[in-house]
């Protein structure tokens, strides 16, 4: 099938300095020829179902620019002076052909300013296409016209006439115009051009397309004497497969070969000329309405290859952020990205999948995950919850705060949930706040050494003033000096005490064990 053709530069816009000499003098013989067989599309005297040249020209222009003139001009003065008529001298055929052509690049150049792409990827170029060279048709057919008012036999009704040239002209633009396109485009991608073709392999379904289209032109040719022209309405079934499968490219060769069928079929039909309007407006229709609905599948394939890269683009986005995202249905994990697996201990994201995450939330976090499910089951969204989950490795609990709302997953009412991992946070939060506690019991220290101080002041004082007061040989000394320790020892110890609350500055000093131990003993 024909690819989207999305983000590329690759475009039939044509080049205008791909033009060389080779391409001129193909132009000009293509010119010759086409004029040449023309007779042989004659649905009865004078009346033509199509008029090839005007495709060639309308192709040319479209694609290379004014540059196209010049073999077409050149193509026609050599018409004009080596079969001259009788009737119009070959300046005045040279000048009318050169002012009508001069009308398809006019139209040309306003399909350029348009914004035309000429690969009809779009309804929107299918319509400008037609649309534009109606109007140059109608216009080239009314300048022609016009000229034969000066010829020596007189038009027995112009407005017929203009409508003879115009349909002739349309048609043949809009059947033979785009195959033409991507044609020279298969020519320019030969020459190593960077044009994008479509491409067509030879599938059993591609056979049985290949097959259908000289199947029904065949068919439509057996039914045409009981039916008449109506059983070319046939071909709109193949043709529509074919663009619906292939896109507006292959549509274009296509339209070519069933209405080369339907015309040489008709060609010897006794009805074939009174209706001959019938034939050409079939032919128009046929091949606007295959382009039509190949570019439709072609924007119907852009849209689903955006759509596949904008998933693509989301899911990378998704994987790629360092917070756990979760997809559930009734607690079950529909998907889960690489922050969730790690998050939870998974060895993959593969490994959540189907994992309820009732069962992995802690008792104490199960009535807060319960709340913010019946929140979003009623159409809401959850406010964010903070809750905590044992780790599928057993190796511990991870603290998660996450958001839900519902969510469409696959075609299933879903939950998405976006977390954060907050264990570490809630791990500084409890040290914050044991050091908070550490504090206050250092204060409370504080506050109680220095009202012991006071305390030990009085013991100490009243101590040296008993011991003054006391001969060296009474036995109370020893029991005061004894006190008088107890109380210097006490003073130590709401040292320590400050030095836990940080009010007072530790210093280091060399202790005597022994002599510890043996105050210790007393």
């Amino acid at each position: 099938m024909a690819g989207p053709d999305s983000g590329t530069k690759n475009t039939l816009s044509g080049d205008p300095h791909g033009f060389n000499v080779w391409i001129a003098v193909g132009l000009l013989v293509g010119w010759i020829v086409l004029g040449n067989i023309g007779p042989m599309f004659e649905l009865a005297p004078g009346i033509r179902a199509w008029y090839p040249p005007a495709a060639l020209l309308a192709a040319a222009v479209t694609w290379w620019g004014a540059r196209a003139l010049i073999p077409v001009v050149i193509a026609v003065s050599l018409s004009a002076i080596l079969v001259p008529t009788n009737y119009e001298p070959a300046w005045r055929v040279i000048a009318v052909s050169v002012i009508a052509k001069l009308v398809y690049w006019a139209g040309a150049w306003l399909l350029r300013r348009l914004g035309f792409d000429a690969r009809f990827s779009r309804t929107v170029d299918v319509a400008l296409f037609a649309g534009v060279f109606a109007a140059v048709a109608a216009l080239s057919a009314i300048i022609v016209v016009v000229d034969m008012r000066s010829r020596p036999f007189a038009i027995a009704n112009e407005v017929l006439a203009i409508r003879s040239f115009w349909i002739g002209d349309l048609v043949a633009v809009l059947a033979l115009a785009p195959a033409m396109l991507v044609i020279i485009a298969w020519l320019e991608s030969m020459r190593g051009a960077d044009v994008h073709l479509p491409r067509i392999d030879w599938t059993r379904r591609n056979v049985a397309q290949a097959i259908s289209i000289p199947l029904t032109i065949l068919t439509a040719s057996v039914l045409s004497p009981s039916l008449g022209f109506f059983a070319y309405a046939l071909c709109f079934l193949p043709l529509g497969w074919i663009a619906l499968t292939h896109g507006p490219r292959v549509a274009a060769l296509a339209n070519v070969i069933f209405v080369l069928g339907a015309l040489a079929s008709v060609n010897d039909m006794t009805s074939a000329a009174p209706k001959s309007l019938e034939v050409q407006s079939f032919a128009a229709l046929l091949v606007v309405a295959g382009l039509l609905i190949g570019s439709v599948a072609d924007e119907r394939e852009r849209a689903f290859a955006l759509l596949g890269e904008s998933e693509e683009r989301y899911r990378n986005l998704v994987e790629l952020l360092p917070e756990p995202i979760v997809v559930h249905e009734h607690g079950r994990i529909l998907f889960a990205n690489g922050a969730t697996a790690a998050a939870l201990g998974a060895p993959s994201t593969e490994a959540l999948h189907g994992v309820n995450l009732t069962d992995l939330t802690v008792p104490s976090s199960r009535k807060v995950t319960d709340h913010r499910a019946r929140a979003v089951e009623n159409g809401g969204a959850a406010p964010p919850v903070h809750y905590s989950v044992r780790k599928l490795d057993n190796t511990g609990i991870v603290e998660l705060e996450s958001v839900s709302i519902p969510f469409s997953f696959q075609g299933r009412a879903a939950k998405l949930s976006v977390g954060r991992d907050v264990t570490s946070r809630v791990r500084l939060e409890e040290e914050l706040r044991q050091a908070q506690r550490m504090e206050a019991v250092g204060r409370l220290a504080g506050g109680v050494a220095h009202d012991f101080n006071n305390l030990l002041t009085v013991i100490t004082s009243y101590s040296e003033l008993i011991l003054g007061g006391l001969p060296g040989n009474d036995p109370l000394v020893e029991d005061v000096r004894a006190i008088h320790h107890a109380a210097d020892r006490a003073a130590a110890l709401t040292r320590q005490l400050l030095s836990f609350s940080r009010r007072q500055v530790l210093q280091t000093q060399a202790v005597d064990v022994s002599e510890a131990v043996r105050d210790t003993g007393r």
